[in-house]
């Protein structure tokens, strides 16, 4: 099964970048937007793994947790990647993400005892609300109007999520969750 290790959103948070994604979708019509109920920040991708994987996930998952205190970020900044000039992925940006890149480095570290591949590329915070066939169906100066996106939301657990490909997009599932240790 393809899964993935991930924050969910606060409902508030969604409901936000929905407001933005229906202002965006008014001068880009032929970007395809992420559904709001799929939106989420990334913390590491497994790709496919097994029913017997899962166990192990769940336990590194334990032992990440553990270690983490609930923590507070602010979601701002609209951005592009692969750059600027060559947009095919429209996100939104995590404002004050030590603590991000802080649980996202345990979690890999954890994970490799398990057997797990480390990512090859530096983990940048990001929740992907868009994805861009043609840079020209882009209107860059309606997402520099709502560039003043500003939302916080606490971190107080992490998921695993399974992500089943259908013709109408990505359809995920939670497989296990675990809460991070209360202030």
């Amino acid at each position: 099964m393809r899964s993935f290790i991930a924050i969910k959103l606060e409902n508030r948070v969604t409901s936000a970048i929905k407001e933005i994604q229906q202002k965006l979708k008014k001068t880009n019509p032929n970007i395809k937007f992420v559904h709001p109920e799929n939106i989420h920040l990334t913390l590491k991708f497994l790709g496919e793994i097994s029913n017997k994987q899962t166990p192990t996930i769940k336990r590194a998952l334990s032992l990440t947790a553990e270690n983490f205190h609930m923590f507070k970020i602010t979601l701002s900044k609209i951005g592009f990647f692969p750059n600027n000039s060559s947009p095919k992925i429209l996100w939104i940006g995590i404002k004050n993400s030590k603590e991000i890149n802080s649980l996202v480095e345990k979690l890999n570290s954890v994970l490799s005892k398990f057997g797990f591949d480390n990512e090859n590329r530096p983990f940048k915070a990001h929740i992907t609300i868009a994805r861009i066939k043609n840079r020209n169906e882009l209107n860059k100066s309606a997402v520099a109007a709502i560039n003043e996106f500003n939302q916080e939301m606490f971190v107080d657990k992490i998921t695993l999520l399974k992500s089943t490909l259908t013709k109408g997009g990505p359809v995920y599932e939670e497989l296990y969750e675990i809460n991070l240790k209360t202030i």
